[in-house]
């Protein structure tokens, strides 16, 4: 009944990109620069991860030709590029339970979907 479910979680494009901004902030905080020079440091051994969002956004932080405040800025971007790359593929899903995560009863629509199959 349930066959080829997508599921995705949506809701305003402003309040998802206020949240990919405070992501990016907590990644800093929990130690994402050392991680990113590492790789930097490395790229020839780690020529996938240093391809990957997150780390080359600041390798020209790590060259001194990009401040870390310019770097993170890219970096916020180039993820609410890729969120925005998702929902667009998402749209074209035809078996996508859309529900807006902060609406009181998110919880209670997907719980209806799964033992109910459908959404109220």
């Amino acid at each position: 009944a349930l066959q080829n479910l997508v599921r995705t979680i949506s809701d305003k494009y402003f309040s998802l990109s206020r949240r990919i901004d405070l992501r990016v902030d907590k990644m800093l905080e929990a130690g994402i620069l050392p991680e990113a020079e590492l790789v930097w440091q490395n790229r020839e051994t780690y020529r996938t991860a240093a391809q990957a969002i997150g780390y080359k956004e600041f390798f020209p932080y790590f060259e001194g030709a990009a401040s870390l405040e310019a770097c993170t800025d890219k970096l916020k971007q180039a993820s609410r590029n890729y969120a925005k790359r998702q929902l667009t593929w998402m749209r074209r899903e035809e078996d996508v339970l859309w529900v807006d995560a902060l609406e009181p009863d998110a919880y209670d629509k997907l719980e209806a979907y799964y033992t109910q199959g459908e959404a109220k």
